[in-house]
């Protein structure tokens, strides 16, 4: 099952909490998709934020998919190479357009 998690406004050292709090709120999803269309920036530490929560959550099985990010907060993905660990195969324009591919279970939830 998957789940949507909406993300809005600046992601900045004032709210990685928020963002670390992700998984505490997914419940039992194998697919959490981010949907950042309201993001408009990002700083470093919470760039380092969300590649923990998404590392975290790969070890749990849950495939994480990135949705809808601005062209600047895209490029500050780029430039902690936030993109290269996400994968690019893991980023989509909208969440309809994610929901619409057919994704591979995580390898640890193949069944």
């Amino acid at each position: 099952n998957a789940m949507v998690a909406y993300i809005t406004g600046p992601m900045i050292f004032a709210n990685t909490q928020n963002v670390a709090d992700i998984s505490t709120k997914i419940g039992d999803c194998d697919t959490l998709l981010l949907s950042m269309r309201g993001v408009s920036n990002i700083d470093i530490s919470c760039a380092q934020t969300l590649r923990t929560l998404i590392g975290n959550l790969r070890m749990k099985g849950v495939d994480v998919v990135l949705c809808g990010l601005p062209s600047r907060t895209m490029e500050m993905m780029r430039r902690t190479d936030l993109d290269e660990y996400v994968g690019k195969e893991n980023f989509y324009w909208s969440v309809e357009r994610a929901l619409l591919t057919n994704r591979p279970l995580p390898p640890c939830r193949q069944d």
